[in-house]
């Protein structure tokens, strides 16, 4: 099968390419710089193609006669940057799919686009669970991937084109370790474990990428959007167990309830409306809506990708 990668340079997207290589699937990936992007010799398969995502015209040919697109392009930095890559970059990608229809397309959302804040405590995300009503309070992740989105769903519904949405969890593996679980640091070689005994939602980059390989080579039906991440269970404290068990994080915690965390951050955001009249610049475990996208005590379902591709999560760190 020929596939399309954008993002294949990334975290998750070398290891995406690496997959699809060993799966026997040849690549053309978008890269901004071909001197740069370099991959694993598993992967004599890939041509590289040199542009830019918001400028089709330097790449837009190379979409031909691929049977896929994978799209994982991520932008980084400010609200601006990530606005460039994640929405603009995206309607141009979309804008040259029109013209080839027979290419479906899988696209690498986030959980990062649910409503939190609005989950009763302990409630089960699905994929039919809903999504940030106010993203503004978050961040500009949050904001342009959900925008983004919105984008891809209504290109894939309006015209019937085949697509997979795939909501990965913290993508986790060597460099991204999400700090085993810990929040912030309370002083010396003590760091604070909010919401200790809440679900982390957690999924390994090779689980990842794995559920992305299969969903290229899933016989794809109208739009389906799939939570990827693993089985409850799995808890920050857990996981700072783990970390210290393996001898990788020699830090302490002082393990800190959701409710006093959440009590905190709306006292002190009713400080800044009520008495000072300003929204406070507050780091963003300080906030009420960003916490409760990190830690609020939830569960999370990944029934969808299991029945529909078959995947199982492996590494359940």
């Amino acid at each position: 099968m020929k596939v399309f990668v954008t993002g294949g340079t990334g975290f998750l997207g070398r290891e995406v390419v690496k997959q699809l290589a060993e799966a026997g699937h040849s690549m053309t990936v978008l890269v901004r710089s071909a001197s740069t992007a370099e991959f694993e010799p598993v992967e004599p398969e890939v041509r590289l193609v040199e542009g830019d995502l918001r400028k089709p015209q330097g790449w837009s040919n190379s979409v031909q006669d691929h049977d896929v697109v994978v799209h994982m392009a991520m932008g980084l930095g400010s609200f601006s940057d990530q606005f460039a890559t994640n929405v603009i970059g995206t309607e141009r990608l979309l804008s040259v799919l029109e013209g080839y229809p027979k290419t479906r397309l899988v696209h690498i959302s986030t959980f990062s686009v649910y409503d939190y804040a609005h989950l009763r405590t302990g409630a089960l995300v699905t994929e039919d669970s809903a999504l940030e009503a106010r993203p503004t309070e978050r961040d500009a992740y949050t904001q342009t991937k959900l925008f983004q989105e919105t984008l891809v769903r209504e290109f894939a519904e309006s015209i019937g084109r085949p697509t997979m949405i795939l909501r990965p969890g913290a993508i986790f593996g060597p460099t991204r370790e999400w700090n085993y679980g810990k929040a912030f640091k309370v002083f010396g070689n003590w760091y604070a474990l909010v919401s200790p005994n809440a679900d982390m939602k957690l999924v390994s980059v090779k689980d990842c990428a794995r559920a992305i390989v299969m969903s290229v080579e899933a016989a794809m039906a109208g739009c389906t959007t799939l939570n990827i991440v693993n089985d409850s269970g799995h808890t920050y404290g857990s996981l700072h167990s783990w970390a210290r068990q393996h001898g990788v994080d020699s830090t302490r915690c002082v393990p800190v309830p959701y409710r006093v965390m959440e009590l905190l951050t709306k006292l002190i955001e009713l400080f800044g409306t009520k008495i000072l009249r300003k929204n406070l610049n507050l780091p963003g475990f300080l906030k009420s809506a960003r916490l409760a996208a990190e830690y609020k005590p939830l569960r999370y379902s990944n029934d969808r990708a299991r029945a529909t591709l078959r995947w199982t999560p492996t590494d359940q760190r």
